[in-house]
């Protein structure tokens, strides 16, 4: 992810993160620069949107760590949200909660798309907001990894003594995995976050936290979704599964010695876990990862042409893959593929970031138009550069 002012990991660079952070402990990457992310969102901008109307549970939702909430008290009989109930329980300590926040905040957009691309895992962004000194939820733990930007005010998380480690992303939360009585539960860390900080927290890592101060706390929590290694073999036993008829048998479950079942199938498995399988359960994951995320929209209804000045975005695609005379192209929505001439153009594109004339000067114009037109509908494209 190149650095900008909205960079989730600056200063660490995402091969250090990524060797030294991940899924390990909570990292606390404090800034002087309070305004790290005030660009991402604001107060006036979640006022805006719930003025609009139109908002619906549970995308937009209220909870209180000292009090159940009736979802009644703030939605009509068609769960949509009336803001006098929602506005309420606000003032009264409750934290408001936007799920699916790319879907309504275009900066968050930009954050989940980039940070897809950069680290080829699924992302989604919920936003909280809480008044001063009061706390949403009671200690708990995600499934998922997670980002916790810190856009406002001030927040302490408190870290607690767990024996989870690194969940399934699918599973769910679980809530007797922690003890009912407060006093059994320790305290391994306390982190303060201020306006501009991340703070990572891997997946089932338990904890809390509390707006501190009468300001009120905004953070917006980035969750990714990372590709595990049972994700990885399941799909590996899927593409052998479809040309060796043997693992599409039945297994007989009486009758059979166990230690037979156990041997064949460890004779199977070593023929599923091959380089190539990888390769191809590889394509297949990260295929899926780029068709869900969002392509961006800038420039689209903008006057230009293949004539113009334009250059690749770069926070568009997430991998560039030769395979012979054909260039695979994962960008965001789409996965493109290119025979030549226009093969070798998008690799002057893309990865050598020639720009834009200069790297579609060996195709006519009309071969021009058409790999233009191609890659500015996927969204690939910053016209104007």
């Amino acid at each position: 992810m190149s650095h900008d002012d909205t960079d989730i990991l600056y200063p660490l660079t995402r091969e250090q993160f990524f060797s030294e952070h991940w899924e390990q402990a909570p990292l606390h990457i404090e800034r002087s620069n309070r305004a790290h992310f005030s660009s991402l969102l604001s107060i006036a901008d979640i006022e805006a949107l719930l003025s609009t109307g139109g908002q619906s549970y549970p995308d937009v939702q209220i909870v209180n760590s000292n009090a159940d909430i009736p979802i009644a008290d703030y939605t009509d009989d068609n769960r949509q949200i009336v803001t006098p109930g929602l506005w309420r329980h606000y003032h009264a300590g409750g934290t408001l909660i936007i799920s699916g926040a790319a879907r309504r905040f275009p900066n968050i957009s930009t954050l989940c798309r980039r940070t897809s691309v950069a680290f080829h895992m699924r992302s989604h962004a919920n936003v909280y907001l809480s008044p001063g000194s009061q706390q949403g939820f009671n200690a708990h733990y995600d499934t998922h990894d997670v980002f916790v930007l810190q856009v406002s005010g001030r927040k302490e998380f408190r870290f607690y003594r767990s024996d989870i480690e690194l969940p399934f992303v699918d599973s769910q939360f679980i809530p007797e995995h922690l003890s009912d009585d407060p006093t059994q539960q320790v305290v391994e860390q306390t982190v303060q976050l201020n306006a501009g900080d991340t703070l990572y927290i891997p997946r089932g890592v338990v904890h809390d936290a509390v707006a501190l101060g009468t300001e009120p706390s905004l953070h917006i929590t980035l969750g990714v979704y990372p590709v595990v290694v049972r994700d990885m073999l399941q799909e590996m036993i899927q593409v052998a599964a479809e040309d060796d008829v043997s693992l599409r048998r039945s297994i007989a479950m009486v009758d059979v010695a166990t230690d037979d079942n156990a041997g064949a199938l460890q004779q199977m498995l070593s023929a599923v876990v091959t380089a190539k399988n990888y390769e191809a359960a590889r394509a297949r994951l990260f295929d899926e990862i780029a068709l869900e995320i969002v392509p961006g929209a800038a420039g689209q209804l903008s006057h230009a042409s293949a004539e113009s000045s334009f250059a690749i975005d770069p926070d568009a695609i997430l991998s560039v893959e030769r395979d012979q005379t054909v260039v695979k192209v994962r960008a965001a929505g789409q996965v493109l593929e290119f025979s030549e001439p226009y093969a070798s153009a998008v690799k002057a594109l893309i990865e050598h970031q020639i720009p834009g004339t200069e790297a579609l000067k060996d195709l006519d114009s009309e071969q021009r138009g058409v790999l233009y037109e191609q890659l500015r509908c996927a969204g690939c494209l910053v016209v104007g550069k």
